[in-house]
């Protein structure tokens, strides 16, 4: 995916962007209920490749693949592993209530892995935004 920002801020080799929301937000059901959605603008930080400084208005890239494989991740995961923990703990216990719990429980646990998988250094850097270009200013 391919955006542009204007650099606020460099500290070593990351830059930090601002850049306007995608056309992504406008097209999803939850803008209303997402948080970062509230915002017309975000801030971003990303590898400084290009060598841009600030007040540059730069290309950014991020890795699709990436991106896309994290969403499905994030979305799907919780779901499967709470229905796989009902289809089991149900299986296994006569207790009507017994099920659910643990599949709330299995549910609300995903999201601890989702957290520290996002965290990891490795993901950080498979993702990392990148400044790809320095946008020359348009002649008027």
């Amino acid at each position: 995916m391919k955006t542009t920002g204007t650099v606020t801020e460099i500290n070593g080799e990351l830059a930090t962007v601002e850049t306007e929301r995608q056309s992504a937000c406008d097209g999803c059901h939850s803008k209303g209920f997402c948080l970062a959605c509230t915002k017309k603008t975000m801030t971003v930080s990303a590898r400084n490749d290009a060598g841009a400084v600030p007040g540059d208005r730069v290309e950014l890239e991020t890795p699709s693949g990436s991106v896309l494989g994290y969403a499905a991740f994030i979305f799907v995961f919780p779901i499967v592993f709470a229905l796989a923990a009902y289809l089991i703990s149900a299986a296994l216990t006569a207790q009507a209530v017994l099920p659910y719990l643990v599949s709330l429980g299995v549910f609300i646990a995903c999201f601890g892995v989702i957290g520290i998988v996002g965290r990891s250094e490795r993901v950080k850097q498979k993702n990392r935004i990148t400044v790809v270009s320095i946008l020359q200013e348009e002649e008027e």
